[in-house]
């Protein structure tokens, strides 16, 4: 495997900034979490946006830092398997067409409504009016839903679907929010966050903060800290400024920090870090068939012009593994997921460049063929520096074996927007869901993501599409494998996307304040309740 050296300037040169923030089950004892004796305990964190509207389904990236502080969902996903939340146990029938739920008792909202079947019909019929809910089948699809008593809800639907629980797990989606807030919503109210989580919405100040309070109450036992402080601080350097002030308390997550500001914060005395033990998510680029990309030699050239590897070093310090598959580890099915057949391997690119005709003829550096120069257009949101780092470092592997690839930064609205449109883009980077949401969500979602352009376009196109569906609705495992294996193959060995590198989400902390923080089974949104205070 190559090394940075080929790329030393570009690699020093470009800011490291990654992904969005995690959380992860498995925290302490109840115990560990109450309040003690001595001056007021309040955890300061940042966020990266401001916390002004907090409702289910309709939060956005730089809110998902406190969702866990202010809602539970039904169950949840830990090291490869649903766990119980507010949901204490459930049963799928035989024909995989019903799901019902055992709520668990006790637990209000912070309202003081009764956490209850009803409260949960009215989230579940209130998830449905929104866009969203077209890519969770346990939303969306729900035919009927029976509450035979205050803590027993019943989900019934035309088709089974292996993914009802999984579904379930999405933190910012399927948080439970109280019905008097729906019903406040829908009149056009304001919508602060009214949950049963461990702390209780007190206040938003514009520009500023948004402050919990301790949910005394809390169903687990009250939380350690006695309020927790939502610190709005979108530049980068100034969040690394008020952590070594103490202003703050943590930075969690990679969008929150660049590799290389983590890796200077973890050597400063007073501060300590970690990284989850496996990758959140995976970095990918897709490839857009429709244009100068429906050349299959040239998607061979691209994946083998790729250097995983220094994209790992040059843009995380390696950090991020190198990735094999589209996939994330931990989710259904990882172990029959099939890897990547390829390396790194420029002069195989070119020799299948020249082959199929595209030469270099003017000494320019560029191929061309019947007159077409090899340029392509590859689309990145505007917000993400993490991705305009690999894209500046694939531009560099790919002009060495002459093609041009043009780098297009768009706000992330208009580049969301751009999948629908086939002349929009020729190749974009974006990332996997999370363990609990691979594949269902990967493949549930694909015609409505960048590759939904391409899918026509595939050899095998029909039976493709057609497994598609045919995965969203049946629960057959031996299926279910044999259905996964074909769709991850076929996207890989079509090079419709082509894995690069597995996004972390680190913690850095001010050790006068927090001992520890407990990663577990999932990463993606931050959770007070799994640090471990110093006392």
């Amino acid at each position: 495997m190559k090394t940075m050296s080929k790329f030393p300037a570009l690699a020093l040169s470009l800011c490291m900034t990654l992904g969005l923030a995690a959380c992860g089950p498995s925290g302490n004892a109840k115990a560990d979490r109450q309040s003690t004796a001595g001056s007021k305990k309040i955890l300061n964190i940042a966020t990266i946006g401001e916390s002004d509207c907090l409702y289910p389904m309709q939060m956005t990236p730089p809110t998902y830092l406190v969702s866990r502080v202010c809602y539970d969902t039904l169950v949840t996903y830990e090291n490869g398997k649903v766990v119980p939340r507010l949901a204490e146990s459930w049963e799928i029938s035989g024909d995989g067409r019903t799901l019902t739920l055992h709520l668990r008792k006790g637990v209000k909202f912070h309202d003081g409504e009764e956490f209850n079947a009803e409260a949960v019909k009215a989230n579940i019929l209130d998830m449905q009016n929104s866009p969203a809910s077209y890519s969770l089948p346990t939303i969306g699809t729900v035919k009927n839903i029976d509450c035979p008593d205050a803590h027993t809800i019943i989900l019934s639907y035309d088709n089974p679907y292996y993914g009802l629980l999984t579904d379930l797990c999405w933190p910012d989606v399927m948080a439970m929010v109280s019905p008097k807030q729906i019903a406040a919503k829908n009149a056009g109210q304001e919508l602060s966050p009214v949950g049963t989580g461990p702390y209780v919405y007190s206040e938003y100040v514009k520009g500023e903060y948004t402050r919990f309070v301790r949910n005394e109450d809390y169903w687990e036992g009250a939380p350690y800290f006695e309020e927790v402080v939502a610190k709005y601080i979108p530049d980068g350097a100034s969040r690394v400024q008020a952590l070594r002030n103490s202003e703050i308390d943590l930075l969690y997550g990679a969008s929150e920090m660049s590799y290389d500001q983590y890796t200077k914060l973890l050597a400063t005395d007073g501060m300590a870090g970690k990284m989850p033990p496996v990758q959140a998510r995976s970095r990918n680029l897709t490839l857009n068939f429709n244009g100068i990309l429906g050349d299959a030699a040239v998607r061979e050239a691209i994946a083998l012009s790729v250097d995983r590897e220094t994209i790992s070093q040059g843009m995380s310090y390696g950090y991020e593994p190198v990735a094999d598959t589209v996939l994330t580890p931990g989710s259904l099915y990882e172990d029959e997921c099939p890897k990547t057949t390829y390396s790194y391997n420029p002069e195989k690119a070119m020799h299948i460049l020249a082959d199929a005709g595209w030469v270099d003829t003017n000494g320019d550096g560029i191929r061309e063929k019947d007159g077409k120069m090899l340029t392509f257009v590859c689309t990145i949101p505007s917000e993400s520096v993490e991705n305009n780092t690999v894209a500046l470092l694939i531009q560099d592997m790919l002009g060495e074996v002459g093609m041009k690839m043009e780098i297009k930064a768009m706000e992330n609205n208009d580049w969301f927007q751009s999948f629908y449109d086939p002349a929009a883009f020729d190749l974009t980077i974006q990332n996997t869901y999370y363990d609990y949401a691979s594949p269902t969500q990967w493949f549930g979602a694909i015609e409505y993501m960048a590759q939904g352009i391409s899918l026509p376009l595939l050899k095998d196109s029909e039976r493709f599409i057609h497994m598609i569906h045919e995965f969203k609705t049946i629960d057959d495992d031996a299926r279910l494998i044999e259905i996964f294996r074909y769709l991850v193959a076929q996207d890989q060995d079509q090079f419709l996307d082509i894995p690069l590198t597995g996004m972390m989400e680190p913690i850095i902390y001010n050790t006068a304040k927090i001992a520890d923080y407990n990663y577990g089974g999932c990463y993606q949104f931050f959770n007070p309740l799994w640090i471990t205070p110093a006392e």
